[in-house]
């Protein structure tokens, strides 16, 4: 999308969320969101917009329209979407056979964070293996949409979990999993 096509989109926000308070200088807030969705194509943005603006009074931001998009596509689905594929994984594993479920790169990322499909078909905690999937799956997920826009992965792949701030979990990721060999 264009510049023009993101104060545009700023617009419509703005229009239906008169009350909400924007940044003084119009000219930074259309480059902030161009940032992060300036990759986008606008149908995407005006499709996640109409949802957005049925579920919410408070007007969305360009995580919330990034992840609308990214979960319509498939890419990165919600977390109790993404869980319900991990178990039908899990459930598909035979030991000793072909491994060939599909399912989106990030649910894959995840299931081999926990453990990985063997170790988790082999569990006899089920619930404690769902609590670690729903802990991890946003980190990936949060992960992918960062790869998506602003470019925070490649901090995170140089071992520089800082360039995402703190509140991603990615602190606690850091100091339990080795970043070498993924």
């Amino acid at each position: 999308m264009t510049k023009a096509d993101i104060a545009t989109i700023i617009g419509i926000i703005q229009a239906r969320y008169p009350r909400a308070e924007w940044s003084p200088k119009p000219e930074l807030t259309v480059e902030a969101w161009h940032m992060s969705l300036g990759d986008l194509e606008r149908e995407d943005v005006i499709a996640a917009l109409r949802h957005l603006f049925t579920q919410s009074p408070w007007p969305p931001d360009p995580v919330d329209v990034r992840s609308w998009i990214l979960a319509e596509s498939g890419l990165a689905p919600e977390a109790g979407e993404a869980w319900r594929i991990a178990r039908g994984a899990i459930a598909a594993y035979y030991p000793g056979h072909p491994f060939t479920y599909e399912m989106p790169d990030v649910v894959r990322q995840t299931l081999k964070a926990i453990g990985g499909v063997h170790n988790l078909k082999m569990s006899e905690r089920p619930e404690e293996d769902r609590k670690a999937f729903m802990s991890a799956y946003p980190i990936y997920r949060k992960r992918l949409m960062s790869e998506q826009g602003l470019g925070c992965v490649t901090a995170l792949d140089e071992g520089r979990p800082e360039a995402l701030g703190t509140g991603y979990g990615v602190d606690r990721l850091v100091d339990e999993r080795s970043w070498e060999g993924e």
